[in-house]
């Protein structure tokens, strides 16, 4: 369902295909092809990886604004504007709200994906310096195969002890996985004519998002889902490298157009703020629509202006002094 005063449509299409979880899916999709990329660019270049450079960049690009966020988040709950536990916040702000029993309140409750994102950055750098750019490949394609069985035996009730103390992060590993496994092997399908004839055609991409959303909602079939996501989160890799590759496409000078790009800038910030003001269950005037997107945009474009942008020119100045 919308917010307050929001059109019953938007409503009715979002809780259908269920946008918001595939948004975030598509994100951690996305994170993983360009976290990836980036390392065996190095890999390459230098035959090894900074960690402390990657790590230092990761904590500069993330934290000041998620934690201004959170500063603001407890501002809030101090007046009870909010109603978020310290607990929640302290969570939110060590990135393990994945692992947060229970709800979480809704102002905070979208960071687990950061959460899972920030373990990725975390485990992945090293894992590929251990393993090499092939056997980091093999583990991804291994990743993408197994993890949406062991989310279709949890739902079907199947448990194991020591799977569940990982899987708030594991069962969310394949959508990193398959945009790893795309930065390792996509010089290689670049090589490929059949494979590049086919990336040229619009028809893929029609093909691509159309059996992405059918695999995705499995036509109300929640259960099975979980088994047929796993196609969703190949034709989410499938797209990103046919958009990259193909720019004179509808689709991808759709995704060049200025307003578009501009979202995409402060779309970090726009994840951390939306939330504040897109609560469905509330009726606070904040939340209602359309007022809440353009308060959304506001302090996402603050956030970014202010601090991001801000912090990312110090570090990059820092890098080259």
């Amino acid at each position: 369902m919308g917010t307050a005063g929001a059109p019953a449509i938007i409503g009715i299409v979002t809780s259908a295909i269920d946008a918001g979880a595939l948004g975030v899916r598509v994100f951690l999709v996305i994170s993983g092809f360009l976290i990836t990329g980036i390392l065996a660019r190095e890999l390459e270049r230098t035959g090894t990886l900074s960690l402390r450079r990657f790590y230092v960049r990761r904590t500069l690009r993330i934290f000041p604004a998620a934690y201004v966020f959170l500063l603001a988040l407890a501002a809030l709950s101090t007046l009870n504007v909010v109603a978020v536990q310290r607990g929640e916040l302290l969570s939110a702000a060590t990135y393990t709200l994945n692992f947060w029993r229970g709800r979480p309140a809704w102002e905070v409750g979208h960071l687990w994906s950061l959460a899972v994102e920030e373990q990725f950055y975390l485990l992945w750098p090293a894992t590929l310096v251990l393993l090499g750019v092939y056997r980091g490949a093999v583990l991804s394609a291994g990743l993408i195969a197994i993890v949406p069985l062991l989310r279709a035996a949890q739902v079907l009730g199947v448990t194991w002890a020591p799977l569940q103390l990982v899987s708030p992060f594991l069962f969310y590993a394949d959508w990193l996985a398959v945009g790893a496994l795309l930065a390792l092997i996509g010089p290689h399908l670049a090589r490929q004519r059949r494979y590049r004839a086919v990336r040229a055609s619009s028809w893929w991409t029609v093909f691509l998002v159309a059996s992405g959303v059918a695999a995705w909602t499995a036509f109300g079939h929640w259960r099975v889902r979980e088994l047929t996501a796993g196609w969703t989160t190949i034709t989410v890799a499938l797209l990103i490298d046919q958009l990259i590759a193909e720019p004179r496409l509808a689709a991808a000078r759709l995704l060049a157009v200025r307003p578009v790009v501009w979202i995409g800038r402060i779309s970090y910030s726009l994840y951390l703020w939306q939330e504040l003001f897109c609560n469905r269950n509330s009726v606070a005037w904040w939340t209602r629509f359309p007022g809440n997107i353009g308060f959304s945009f506001l302090l996402a474009a603050l956030s970014y202006y202010a601090i991001e942008r801000p912090v990312l020119a110090w570090r990059d100045q820092s890098r080259h002094a």
